[in-house]
């Protein structure tokens, strides 16, 4: 099953960032209101959905994605796996709806990857 949203979108990157973004945080260009592109998202597996949801696809979320595909620990492949089935979505999810949550959710993320040294 695909879920779908709108993120802008940077042409000159061509990366998608969440919706409350008024700059790509790559190159800086100002997204203006038709600089929006469809997001089709896999739940069964290759997006950080609630980074993604905060950050669009910037250093951040590469880390957490490159941090998950080094995993071979029975906790973290466990934590990876329930994020994945469902936890993550939802957390992605609340936070289109309620946007001001997210600087929330990035000191959250932030602290996460503290924990673990991911850089």
């Amino acid at each position: 099953m695909r879920y779908k949203y709108k993120r802008k979108y940077c042409k000159k990157c061509e990366m998608l960032f969440g919706r409350d973004e008024n700059f790509c945080p790559n190159c800086g260009k100002q997204f203006g209101k038709n600089d929006f592109k469809e997001d089709l998202t896999n739940p069964e597996g290759y997006s950080c959905f609630v980074a993604t949801a905060c950050y669009g696809d910037c250093v951040i979320t590469k880390s957490l994605r490159d941090w998950r595909d080094k995993q071979v620990n029975f906790l973290s492949l466990a934590f990876i796996k329930l994020y994945y089935a469902g936890i993550g979505k939802l957390g992605a999810e609340v936070l289109e709806v309620f946007p001001k949550l997210k600087p929330l959710a990035k000191i959250a993320i932030k602290m996460f990857m503290k924990t673990l040294k991911i850089k």
